[in-house]
């Protein structure tokens, strides 16, 4: 945690005792030891905070995957407002995936998550990175983020959350609930079977992401009723009829595609 936070320089005596204090109750676990390491670097370095931060730390054991969360919850809370939004957006990518900076300069800027602060793409995922809620995947040749994953119990705070918070519609399995909740949510991610899709009617969604499983789709997908999506990311078989009803999305903003795709001369015509 020293190193974490420190690097090579010595801790402040008035921190010694109580950072001691904190490193004891994550067990030695290493995912709880960088997630609190993550918050004190958020926050002042004096002695009042961090008692505070270890008063928060209610852990007496940590053998569970819900005792976890609650530390993760901890680094939650004690994010800026401007940063919990994209956070919770890594769960429209599936676990351990390797997430271009590139694509969350674009979904970030169509989405109207960067605050109005100067802050860009690369600075606002550098400070996650720096509070250990992202992991770097690879480096630029001058040093920068190329790409980066999140943790895959990260990952699942994020599903949790972003229902929790109406931030996001996630289903990973082929039951979905149709009640009139599911509809107040503007975006969608569908982990599962694209059966759904085609039936929800959701005319609110503004932002799609459909990720079948890894092992592979042999489904189509229906765009008709998503006519207002400004983001569209498809992992799965597009037809020559869903393209040509894709030319009713005029709001659309973001087309991500990956998978086998019948016509791309429908793309090219309608975008270019």
């Amino acid at each position: 945690m020293k190193i974490k936070l420190f690097k090579e320089q010595t801790c402040p005596p008035d921190l010694s005792k109580v950072g001691a204090n904190i490193a004891s109750k994550c067990k030695g676990l290493p995912l709880l030891v960088i997630l609190v390491a993550g918050v004190l670097s958020g926050i002042s370095e004096n002695e009042e905070s961090w008692r505070r931060v270890a008063e928060s730390i209610k852990l007496d054991t940590v053998t569970s995957a819900k005792e976890c969360m609650e530390v993760i919850e901890l680094s939650y809370k004690h994010l800026p407002d401007h940063l919990k939004p994209c956070l919770l957006y890594f769960a429209s990518f599936q676990e351990d995936e390797e997430i271009p900076l590139s694509n969350l300069e674009w979904l970030w800027t169509i989405e109207g998550l960067l605050p109005n602060i100067g802050l860009d793409a690369e600075s606002l995922l550098n400070d996650l990175i720096g509070r250990s809620l992202i992991m770097v995947s690879k480096r630029k040749s001058t040093g920068g983020v190329r790409t980066c994953h999140i943790h895959d119990m990260l990952h699942d705070f994020c599903v949790t959350k972003s229902k929790e918070e109406k931030f996001m519609q996630l289903t990973s399995t082929g039951k979905i609930d149709l009640s009139s909740s599911f509809y107040e949510h503007r975006r969608l991610c569908i982990h599962h079977s694209l059966y759904w899709a085609g039936k929800i009617g959701n005319l609110q969604v503004r932002s799609a992401f459909f990720r079948p499983p890894k092992s592979g789709c042999q489904e189509f997908l229906d765009l008709e009723n998503f006519k207002l999506l400004r983001v569209l990311q498809m992992e799965c078989p597009m037809s020559d009829s869903s393209f040509q009803r894709s030319k009713e999305l005029i709001h659309l903003n973001y087309l991500g595609i990956k998978g086998y795709m019948v016509s791309v001369r429908n793309i090219y015509e309608k975008y270019y």
